[in-house]
Parts: C-alpha cells; sequence; structure tokens
C-alpha cells in the first residue's frame, strides 16, 4: 500500500481517511473537489486519467442509507450510460474500479476529459451555444429511453469539449443516485408513484438552467 506522494499535503481530514494509492496509478495534481469526492488528474498505466476518491462520510452514508458501494455505483452507472451508442459521445469512458479497502482508497479511474466547464464557456461567449443546449436535449431523452436518471447534470457539472461538431458537452458525475428510488419525503414518493413526477423531472430541471445561463 503506497500513501500518496505526489501531490502535497494532508488529505486525511479532508477525505476523513488517508489517501492510498491503487497500483499502476500516479498523481499529478488537484483538478476539483465534490461534495462526495476528490478528483485528481493521475497517470494509470501510463495514460491521462481522472482519479476520483471518495470522502469517507459519502462510504458510510451510501453503505447505510443504499446498500451502495459508493465506488462500484458510479462506476457501473457510467458504465451503463458509455453503453448506449447515442449516449456515449458525451460521456466520459469509466476504466477502473477499486474497492478492495485492503489494497488502496475507495476510487473510481476514469477517463480524463479535456475542455472547460459549461459556466465557464456561457461567461467566455456570453451564453451558451445553441448545439449545446440542443445536445443536452438529446442526453436526456436518449438516457431517458434506456431507463437511466438524474443524471446529475448540472450547470456546475458538466465539461464541454470543442468538436467538430461544435461544443458538445460530456457527462462525467455519475454517483448520484435517483431520487425516485429513495424519495426524501411520503409526498414525492407520491408525486413518483403517480406519475405526477416523471423520473426525468430533475433532468429537466438541470436542461433549463443550462438554458438560464444563455439568459444571464
Amino acid at each position: 500500500m503506497r500513501q500518496v506522494a505526489a501531490v502535497p499535503g494532508d488529505f486525511v481530514e479532508e477525505l476523513g481517511q488517508p489517501l492510498r494509492l491503487p497500483p499502476q496509478v500516479e498523481i499529478e495534481s488537484i483538478v476539483g473537489r465534490g461534495k462526495r469526492s476528490i478528483t485528481f488528474r493521475a497517470a494509470h498505466a501510463g495514460a491521462p486519467v481522472a482519479l476520483k476518491v471518495y470522502r469517507r462520510r459519502f462510504i458510510d452514508k451510501y453503505r447505510r442509507r443504499y446498500g451502495l458501494n459508493i465506488a462500484r455505483y458510479e462506476y457501473e452507472r457510467n458504465v451503463a450510460f458509455h453503453a448506449v451508442d447515442a449516449l456515449r459521445p458525451f460521456a466520459a469512458r469509466p476504466i477502473a474500479v477499486f474497492d478492495d479497502a485492503a489494497v488502496c482508497s475507495l476510487c473510481f479511474v476514469q477517463e480524463f476529459v479535456v475542455g472547460v466547464s459549461l459556466k465557464e464557456l456561457a461567461a467566455r461567449q456570453g451564453s451558451v451555444p445553441p448545439e449545446t443546449l440542443e445536445a443536452g436535449q438529446r442526453i436526456v431523452f436518449a438516457a431517458s429511453a434506456a431507463g437511466l436518471f438524474d443524471l446529475d447534470i448540472s450547470t456546475r457539472n458538466i465539461m464541454v469539449r470543442r468538436t467538430a461538431a461544435g461544443w458538445m458537452p460530456v457527462v462525467y458525475d455519475f454517483n448520484l443516485v435517483p431520487q425516485y428510488l429513495f424519495p426524501p419525503n411520503p409526498w414525492v414518493a407520491l408525486a413518483y408513484r403517480s406519475g405526477l413526477r416523471a423520473r426525468s423531472h430533475r433532468d429537466h430541471r438541470a436542461l433549463r438552467n443550462w438554458a438560464r445561463l444563455s439568459r444571464s
């Protein structure tokens, strides 16, 4: 087991546990601090990747409340999304999950997405490009058709990269548990059961927030 040494600083307090690297992974830098994990730019078997290491309190919460291993859950949800032909161009590629506590910290290895955040693009250009908004609609409809909901595509959770078709969004955060599976209260549960709230409700709400960036 290796203690992380490539990045200065002590992550014990932030993660709630020591940071122990999986085999064949070398950390280069921190690229994000999310609610449930810290993301590093790293090298895995010589290739650039994103390494997500989970915070202890969310490891425990997912196991206790949902009966899930958060790293394996995110990996498998990413795999399901990436397996859909219509969604693959908009998905970070899942690479590996490490969930043996005797070997390393609970973590997930994913394609490193080179691009800019949706918010940064909107600020730079004055709006979200129309092709980006249209791609967002295609993502939500294709995901719904595949039975994938609550994609966690808030404006702060989307990267965009330049392609021949323009600025295309990339979904990379897959650890949100769908609300319809674990409603926060009886009223929301009833809304889902009765059909008053569609399972894709929060995905369409997120897209409306993308559009609001164009109007702000």
